[in-house]
């Protein structure tokens, strides 16, 4: 383990060495490490960005790595955000709080990672707003599902949103989808109604969900279906519904962009 610390910190950097060395490196060894030495937590966070993905989510997915061990290297992924926006140029776009290998996070790994990172305080409220605000489907379900979800502390990250910042989040289908049914969970009457001002856009949400899971169901093996079978299954949606579940589609790698303009052509015709 200290001849990885010894490569890790190796100058200049040899990416190839410390690439064959994770390759080798056992995730309850990592997770000793990082709790022996904060160094080490930033610069494995380092060269995870700049190594395949699947090495670093090898760690990140191990039940071994551990919960603290998750939460180490998060922590390096929040100082690099703060960082990232502190030192931006004027008029710059604000960074992104999830990127490189942290957006291919499992569902599950999501929901223990956010659930611990809120109970210890370390995710602030517009953190954790924002990374509900790039959550799929699939994440934000399962942390509803979570046993320990608490609805009305959740929910209260969106109780005092504007009516024009509301309007905006509505764009949003996953996340909008999710505050309703956190609303209905914690039977907060008073946000409801303020949601179901929407309630024709949360009906066509859930049509074009219905849209993505039935081609996702159908799919072959590299989640492709014939362009026919596609149009079938969209023909008959609403104008509405029909482009929520082209954008659903084309989000999830079921359909690329040229599948997705015929099919735009074909419900004009």
């Amino acid at each position: 383990m200290s001849d990885f610390l010894e490569i890790l910190q190796q100058d200049p950097p040899q990416i190839n060495r410390i690439e064959r060395a994770l390759g080798q490196l056992e995730p309850a060894e990592l997770a000793r490490l990082l709790r022996r030495n904060p160094l080490a937590a930033f610069l494995t966070d380092y060269y995870f960005r700049l190594l395949p993905v699947n090495l670093a989510l090898k760690f990140v997915e191990a039940p071994d790595l551990g919960a603290e061990g998750r939460i180490t290297l998060f922590s390096c992924q929040l100082v690099r955000h703060f960082r990232s926006n502190v030192e931006r140029a004027a008029g710059s776009p604000p960074a992104p709080l999830i990127d490189s290998y942290w957006r291919n996070l499992t569902a599950p790994t999501f929901v223990e990672l956010y659930s611990n990172l809120r109970k210890s305080g370390a995710l602030e409220d517009r953190e954790a707003r924002e990374w509900l605000g790039v959550a799929d489907f699939a994440h934000l379900n399962a942390l509803l599902e979570a046993p320990d979800l608490d609805a009305g502390l959740t929910l209260a990250l969106f109780r005092e949103t504007s009516d024009r910042e509301l309007a905006e989040l509505s764009k949003n289908i996953d996340l909008f989808d999710f505050i309703y049914r956190l609303a209905r969970r914690a039977d907060d009457r008073r946000f409801i109604e303020r949601l179901d001002v929407y309630a024709d856009q949360i009906i066509l949400m859930r049509t074009a969900r219905a849209i993505t899971e039935d081609v996702a169901r159908r799919a072959d093996a590299g989640g492709k279906l014939p362009l026919a079978t596609l149009a079938r299954l969209v023909e008959n949606s609403a104008d509405e519904s029909f482009r929520m579940a082209l954008s659903l589609l084309e989000e999830r790698g079921l359909i690329d962009p040229g599948a997705r303009e015929t099919l735009e052509r074909l419900q004009q015709d």
